[in-house]
């Protein structure tokens, strides 16, 4: 098999994994919408985002459909278990020649972890909206980093968490998209 059909099917399985199985939640969270996600602030939020930023963003969880989406803090309890996911990880992507978060500057990598934090905390908000009460946690658990955040993200966390107060409104409908008249 040609080396550019394996990186193709390696994307497109890797999209396909799901997230946060570990979690009940509404409606499928795949790879594929986390990274869109993820790409989709950093284009929105970054001033300049370099062109190994976006495609490490693209392609940063692809390696879970080999690994599974390992629960966070399974490997925060075992710190081993962490280590060797992460060296698979790294492993695989380098062998398909994908991005690889270790190429990045440390500002780049601030910048990756602060849009897929962000991107859970957005998921976790809707499946809070959409009644799942048990993504609560997931926001929770991600809202101790938010201290870390780059400024531009940490600045729509606190729009939104302003807008929100208790994460109970649902008044983020389609007004906001409607031209003022």
């Amino acid at each position: 098999m040609e080396a550019k059909t394996k990186q193709v099917l390696y994307v497109v399985r890797g999209g396909e994994t799901e997230r946060m199985h570990t979690v009940p939640h509404i409606n499928g969270y795949s790879v594929a919408q986390h990274s869109y996600g993820v790409v989709s602030l950093l284009l929105i939020l970054h001033p300049n985002p370099p062109l190994e930023l976006i495609r490490t963003a693209l392609w940063h969880d692809t390696s879970e459909h080999y690994t599974g989406d390992v629960p966070a803090h399974a490997k925060w309890d075992f710190p081993e278990l962490k280590a060797a996911i992460d060296s698979a990880e790294r492993s695989l992507s380098k062998h398909m020649g994908m991005g690889e978060e270790f190429l990045l500057t440390k500002d780049e990598q601030h910048w990756l972890k602060s849009c897929d934090l962000m991107e859970l905390w957005l998921w976790s908000r809707n499946q809070i909206r959409l009644g799942n009460t048990r993504a609560r946690i997931v926001m929770e658990r991600i809202e101790t980093f938010f201290g870390n955040l780059v400024p531009e993200v940490y600045a729509l966390w606190r729009d939104l968490y302003r807008e929100d107060g208790d994460y109970g409104r649902e008044d983020d409908d389609d007004r906001y998209f409607v031209a003022k008249k």
